[in-house]
């Protein structure tokens, strides 16, 4: 077939221009898809984590046993049955998470931790709103990577006034967002991160 000598077909050029906008949108769409996914994950670990510590203050509020296993937390309701594998239980990032009790001392707590989770993560997780003050439950929260631990605690803990009442406290646990990102940064790898709750 012989083109007319009005009809042209489209240069290298023009093809690889129309090729190069296509490609730009595409990696912006997967970009934009990316970031989305992050925020949902994070929303969903949020929002497993709450419940997590809802349901084990609910379920052990008049009796601490000693030790507890992940698929008896599932029967009781604490953890999701879709999150235990066996005697595992596992986070919306797909690592372990685990639960332990000490109910020896005067004021029985648990520490939930989430294993390997991403650093960028860690912070958006560390810097969350699990409790602005002691009555919230919250004691303390640490991150554990390769080269160190850092754990944030209540500043000053609560004390008595002399009249017997319960005086301020004289700081806050959750950490700032540059303290976050020190805490987490361990060199681009996975951190553990762990909330210890009164029950």
């Amino acid at each position: 077939m012989r083109l007319n000598d009005n009809e042209k077909g489209a240069t290298l050029l023009e093809v690889m221009g129309v090729m190069a906008v296509v490609g730009s949108i595409v990696v912006g769409l997967m970009g934009g898809i990316s970031h989305m996914y992050t925020k949902m994950t994070l929303t969903r670990a949020h929002n497993q984590v709450t419940e997590i510590v809802k349901n084990m203050r609910a379920q052990f509020s008049s009796y601490v046993p000693s030790s507890v296993k992940a698929s008896q937390l599932a029967t009781l309701g604490v953890f999701n049955k879709d999150d235990v594998t066996g005697e595992k239980a596992y986070s919306v990032f797909g690592s372990e998470m685990t639960l332990s009790i000490q109910s020896h001392s005067d004021n029985p707590y648990f520490t939930f931790t989430y294993k390997n989770i991403p650093a960028d993560s860690c912070m958006d997780l560390l810097t969350g709103d699990w409790g602005d003050d002691p009555s919230s439950g919250l004691r303390q929260i640490s991150v554990t990577g390769d080269k160190r631990t850092t754990t944030f605690k209540w500043a000053k803990d609560l004390t008595r006034n002399e009249d017997g009442t319960t005086a301020a406290n004289q700081g806050t646990l959750l950490p700032t967002q540059s303290d976050a990102f020190i805490a987490c940064d361990q060199n681009g790898k996975e951190s553990s991160l762990s909330w210890q709750y009164c029950l």
